[in-house]
């Protein structure tokens, strides 16, 4: 009875041991490794607990470390084999890494770009729908150049057009929409007539005394001179000159003409041209300028046009002189000159002329743009102005 007393005391002692070790060791054993993730877009590791210490790496948003203990203000943990600090603020405690952060990433990164992605089709899609709508529309077909032959040995300069600056002839039918070369003899003449076959044959009348018979010989062998327009320059009195009657399409021009006289020949009525060039020069007036007289009004309607054409070019204006002239760049306004003025307050002070000419030469550019005035915001400006000087002009009366 004693021995089985003592068993059971001894058992019951190895008991008690055993629940004793298990209880010290136990916490350590189920001790669970915890890992602090960033939640910020990157954080500093540190070398010490201290701000100004060394940075010994630097992780990204969803990058975890194993944990090794955790205050209210830094962290510390295991970054590549050695212990660091990171601030608490940037990252946070949890028992398994969370890999959600990574896709969501992956999911804002993909958003944009597939944002950007859309953007870029969507301007595409725009820019090509206004080019076809405005290749259906607005814009006017191509036009070739034309060919000028200058006949001279030496340089005409021309005044423009509103101030008293010249420029070189040549270059006064580069504004016209031509391309131009240049004879300086008879033989050279006769080459490029037959190499260049211009549209318009310019020939400068004091080069010798006979020149408009050597002129009627060299067109006169080519069976296509009916087609050449010929314009003789420099002529002393174009009123007492004896007209070709080999060069059927011929103008004449006096010393000292201007930019006006050359587009106002170029731009000429050819009624009377003989039927053989007429339909190939108008093609080339009307591609060239658009004139006409300037009645109450249409000033504005010849705005309209301009604005809802999408042309560009200059409108000059004239009364018993030059009154100004417009630039527009696809319709808009890029430059105005008045005898009054400049900018908005000149093309306010064109719109009201009621009488003159006017004439629209295409592609024409100014040397420098001065605005962006679309059209169709000045005409709705007059149109305003002038109902209200209207009505206050009522009322007084």
């Amino acid at each position: 009875m004693h021995k089985l007393r003592l068993f059971a005391l001894i058992a019951a002692l190895c008991a008690g041991l055993v629940s004793a070790a298990d209880s010290v060791i136990a916490p350590e054993a189920a001790a669970q490794v915890r890992y602090a993730q960033v939640i910020a877009g990157s954080a500093n590791v540190y070398e010490a607990l201290n701000p100004t210490s060394p940075v010994i790496g630097m992780a990204m948003r969803g990058t975890s470390f194993e944990l090794v203990s955790a205050g209210d203000i830094w962290c510390k943990v295991k970054y590549r084999g050695r212990e660091g600090w990171v601030e608490h603020d940037l990252v946070e405690i949890v028992d398994k890494p969370n890999k959600s952060f990574m896709v969501k990433d992956f999911l804002i990164v993909f958003s944009i770009l597939g944002g950007l992605l859309a953007m870029l089709s969507m301007v595409i899609l725009i820019s090509r729908l206004r080019n076809r709508v405005k290749g259906e529309w607005f814009e006017v077909e191509a036009r070739p150049e034309k060919k000028v032959l200058i006949v001279s040995t030496a340089e005409t300069r021309v005044k423009r057009f509103l101030d008293e600056r010249e420029s070189p002839l040549p270059a006064c039918f580069s504004d016209l929409g031509c391309v131009s070369k240049t004879a300086s003899g008879a033989q050279d003449f006769q080459r490029q007539m037959i190499t260049q076959q211009p549209d318009i044959l310019a020939v400068d009348w004091l080069i010798a005394s006979n020149v408009q018979a050597v002129t009627e010989q060299i067109l006169g062998a080519r069976s296509a001179s009916v087609s050449v327009f010929t314009i003789f320059y420099n002529v002393p009195d174009p009123s007492n000159i004896e007209k070709s009657r080999v060069i059927p399409n011929t103008a004449y021009l006096p010393i000292g003409f201007t930019e006006q006289d050359l587009i106002r020949v170029i731009s000429m009525d050819t009624t009377g041209i003989s039927r053989g060039g007429t339909d190939e020069i108008r093609k080339s007036v009307e591609s060239s300028a658009l004139q006409g007289d300037i009645g109450e009004g249409s000033l504005s309607a010849i705005f309209q046009f301009i604005e809802m054409g999408r042309k560009t070019g200059c409108l000059m204006i004239e009364d018993e002189k030059p009154a100004g002239i417009v630039y527009f760049n696809e319709g808009v306004i890029i430059h105005a000159v008045s005898r009054r003025g400049s900018g908005r307050k000149a093309v306010m002070d064109l719109l009201g002329t009621n009488n003159g000419i006017f004439r629209f030469v295409l592609d024409k550019r100014p040397r420098s743009e001065t605005m962006q005035l679309p059209a169709l915001a000045v005409l709705l400006d007059w149109a305003r102005e002038n109902d209200e000087a209207t009505g206050s002009g009522l009322r007084q009366a």
